[in-house]
């Protein structure tokens, strides 16, 4: 699997140099649009999976929470369906934790006809490798809308949550070696600490967890966000017992984050700016939510939050994200600005120019052919069915910076579709063809975009790459 590496251009005698960045790029749609879903990674035969569990469809109504689960094939681009988690009822704001490749369901809340909630006590453990589905011990306590994270691959942390009237400040941790669950050090009773919608993961020894929403029992608003990072130092000698802390922050603000570890920092990815219900309108009545497209990063050697916005779709209603390697990460659902559901998978990969080559080149003209033609870091290519061959081995694809245009060869007329668009996912060119085109870009802004070709095989198999190039007025 080869990967994506995106140029920002500064120019600095004749080099021209990349900086680092988080780049993303939209995959294949689930099967079907779902938000509120719990999401985790996992491997079958070494290949990386993304799998979602639960969730709620468009309707946003409780009639349309399901237990439906599905699974992503990252080498080759297929969804598919897999049986439902077998909860005894439907279920979203639950969670999904992987530890030593098998996956954790747990929690969340059931929405039953007349409006009332309750929350769940439910596991469920699911093993990739047979696709199937075995019951787990049930929680201490009831919860949903919880902070879930993982300890060393060996423990799993559940901190904090709604459990069916109150935020609770509970503490629960579940050793999968001998399926029992004990309590840990409670997190301190009060609202800097309990919260529902919040988020977190673990790094090295220390839980992490941001925002969410505490609740003011004697407020006219009684769930509001609060801007707090809590942190929660494990002793490694005996894992039950935690230290807490936590600061002030505005950054931390923040409702259904995605959150995991990465090169021994916190990450949170979207969310929303106000606290909701689970049809995306706020619980102050101010209408629908917007959705953020951040992404906030703790760094425990700085000892700081800091944030970096436009670097993803804006989406919230998270319960997880797949990581699929060190600096890879897979989103998958959610609601979007207008509160609708969302089929969308995106992938978010880290890049980071002192792992490339240092590019000479005389113009920035020369670069942007070079680029298209030549520097093969810059392709992403997904395996086709048929027979081993890659959809790049019979397309080939141009940019000639001299026309301002885009020469896609195709000798053996192979049938796929062409996408240009640019790194925050604005679509400005789709066609389908079987043949040689030329695509004029003279009218697009200056900037990095993308073209993406793709074929739609026979069995549903899917082969595609990805080529970038770099627009100049």
């Amino acid at each position: 699997m080869k990967y994506i590496y995106p140029f920002l251009i500064l120019l600095a005698s004749n080099f021209i140099y990349a900086q680092e960045q988080w780049i993303w790029e939209p995959l294949n749609s689930m099967p079907q649009p779902i938000t509120n879903n719990a999401v985790a990674a996992a491997l079958i035969d070494s290949v990386p999976h993304v799998y979602s569990f639960t969730g709620l469809d468009t309707t946003k109504h409780y009639s349309g929470i399901s237990n439906a689960a599905f699974r992503f094939n990252v080498e080759t681009g297929i969804w598919d369906t897999i049986p439902d988690l077998p909860q005894s009822l439907t279920q979203i704001a639950a969670g999904a934790s992987t530890i030593k490749n098998k996956i954790y369901i747990l929690g969340g809340y059931h929405v039953y006809p007349n409006g009332g909630e309750a929350s769940s006590i439910e596991m469920h453990i699911y093993d990739p490798e047979t696709n199937t589905y075995e019951v787990g011990a049930n929680l201490l306590r009831r919860i949903d809308d919880h902070v879930q994270a993982v300890w060393r691959d060996s423990l799993l942390y559940v901190i904090t949550g709604w459990s069916n009237t109150t935020n609770f400040p509970d503490v629960q941790i579940y050793d999968p070696s001998m399926d029992v669950w004990q309590e840990g050090t409670a997190v301190p009773n009060n609202n800097m600490y309990k919260a529902f919608g919040a988020s977190g993961c673990i790094v090295g020894d220390t839980i992490y967890y941001a925002g969410g929403t505490a609740y003011f029992t004697t407020s006219n608003e009684p769930f509001r966000l609060v801007p707090y990072l809590r942190k929660g130092v494990i002793n490694p000698e005996n894992p039950t017992d935690i230290e807490w802390s936590f600061v002030e922050d505005s950054l931390a603000l923040g409702y259904r984050m995605a959150s995991e570890e990465w090169n021994g920092k916190a990450l949170w990815f979207g969310g929303g700016t106000v606290s909701y219900n689970y049809d995306g309108i706020a619980y102050n009545g101010s209408g629908g939510v917007p959705p953020m497209d951040r992404i906030l990063t703790y760094d425990p050697q700085a000892d700081s939050l800091f944030a970096m916005d436009g670097l993803m779709p804006p989406t919230m209603d998270f319960r997880g994200i797949a990581k699929i390697g060190e600096d890879d990460f897979i989103l998958v659902g959610g609601m979007d600005s207008s509160q609708q559901v969302l089929d969308q998978a995106f992938r978010l990969r880290w890049y980071d120019p002192a792992d490339t080559m240092m590019i000479d080149t005389m113009t920035v003209d020369t670069m942007m052919v070079d680029t298209m033609m030549v520097d093969t870091m810059m392709m992403d290519t997904t395996v086709s069915a048929l027979g081993g061959i890659e959809l790049k081995d019979v397309l080939s694809v141009k940019y000639i910076s001299g026309e301002q245009i885009i020469l896609i060869e195709n000798p053996a007329l192979y049938a796929c579709e062409i996408q240009i668009f640019d790194l925050r996912g604005n679509l400005f060119y789709e066609r389908k063809s079987n043949t040689e085109i030329k695509i004029s870009v003279k009218g697009l802004p200056s900037g990095l975009f993308m073209v993406k070709c793709i074929s739609k095989e026979k069995h549903g198999h899917q082969s595609s790459f990805t080529k970038r190039f770099i627009k100049t007025n």
